[in-house]
């Protein structure tokens, strides 16, 4: 680690958060991200298709609990990084078509 709080990084280096955006069909994912990801379609070729699916259901849910259940609050906990669309912002869609 460079630092207490900031880890070494390199672009070179394929991250977990940025593969699940190019299966996404996200922009903010590297070489190093979409070489790793078609390694893993090769073996899981149904990756893309899980990955938007679990999607999905993150946005279903978080309409379903913001709209039905009157929830005004989320925490995103492990958000890797932003992926549109965005969970807090499908919830302020949401939330401001019911008030």
């Amino acid at each position: 680690m460079t630092s207490e709080t900031t880890p070494d990084f390199s672009p070179t280096t394929a991250s977990a958060a940025r593969m699940y955006d190019y299966y996404l069909d996200g922009k903010d994912n590297w070489a190093a991200d979409r070489d790793a990801a078609e390694k893993v379609a090769a073996v899981f070729p149904d990756i893309g298709v899980l990955a938007r699916a679990n999607r999905g259901f993150l946005l279903r849910t978080v309409r379903h609990l913001a709209e039905v259940e009157g929830l005004t609050q989320f925490i995103d906990v492990g958000a890797g990084i932003p992926t549109d669309p965005r969970p807090d912002v499908t919830a302020r869609e949401v939330r401001s078509q019911v008030s």
